[in-house]
């Protein structure tokens, strides 16, 4: 709504914000004594170092993403994460992916294929910044995966340190672009419903930030993207009908469909393996 309804521009300073405003609500957390958090130190921060810098990138350009692709194409171009996730869990995790995910991963890229193919000429820059925060999402989601398997951070500590260690970066990107100069310069920067939107889509994504790293360090980076499948649905269906909508060609609803059926047929065979893998885990733990 930040980008779309107010034609904000500068998407680098939005997640600067988002950054500081996650680092402020820890903090105050933390003084009240909701949660503890792991101390910065030069040896901390260099345990994150490489997922910072795979989520300052991230985010910058799925932002960036949003300005030119409408919100069923950028989901549909999300769900490449799976892909992604499927290898970096074979590298990375010694994790063998069945014949079942396999498929459902083929109908996936069908699908971005086939819904991005009458368009991607008009809009190359979308689907490459699109692109670009997949690969570096589904690395920063693993590599948090085994930061969270193998230290005894917590969740808050692993975003706080993670912050902590983004938002130098991100401060040189905005500084470089000029976005901090260009976002001073916002004819409705003085507007109070533009600023209530733009703190609540700052605040959304720090508890979307939160919630991304809980359920991976609790569960796996596979699980936290069978949850971006679930909600990429609703905000798929969803984008059909708001933010200018989108035309409904045949293209466009043939490759959104077979990527949702993929998508759906990925969470059934992921929780398929789940069961098989822990029968007594699909009550207690889905």
């Amino acid at each position: 709504s930040v980008m779309t309804t107010y034609a904000f521009p500068h998407p680098i300073v939005l997640v600067l914000v988002q950054m500081i405003l996650t680092l402020l609500i820890l903090k105050l957390l933390h003084y009240f004594g909701y949660i503890q958090l792991t101390a910065y130190t030069i040896e901390n921060g260099k345990k994150l170092l490489l997922p910072a810098l795979c989520y300052a990138v991230n985010t910058t350009f799925a932002i960036s993403a949003l300005t030119d692709l409408n919100i069923p194409m950028y989901t549909v171009m999300k769900r490449l994460g799976l892909l992604m996730n499927l290898i970096l869990s074979v590298i990375l995790l010694s994790k063998i992916p069945s014949m079942m995910v396999c498929f459902s991963i083929i109908l996936i890229i069908a699908g971005c294929i086939v819904a991005g193919i009458h368009d991607l000429s008009s809009h190359v820059v979308g689907y490459i910044n699109a692109l670009v925060s997949v690969v570096s999402q589904s690395i920063y989601l693993t590599l948090v995966e085994r930061t969270g398997a193998r230290t005894e951070f917590s969740t808050s500590s692993i975003l706080y340190l993670n912050t902590i260690n983004c938002l130098p970066f991100q401060l040189i990107i905005a500084i470089i672009t000029g976005d901090i100069r260009k976002a001073s310069m916002y004819p409705r920067l003085r507007d109070w419903r533009f600023q209530m939107t733009f703190f609540s889509a700052a605040g959304l994504g720090c508890l979307l930030n939160y919630s991304l790293f809980l359920c991976t360090t609790i569960n796996s980076a596979v699980t936290t993207s069978i949850v971006g499948v679930i909600k990429g649905l609703i905000t798929t269906i969803i984008g059909f009908f708001t933010f200018g909508g989108v035309p409904a060609t045949t293209f466009t609803v043939a490759g959104v469909s077979i990527n949702t059926i993929g998508a759906l047929l990925y969470t059934y065979a992921k929780y398929k393996d789940k069961v098989t893998t822990n029968p007594g885990s699909s009550s207690n733990n889905v």
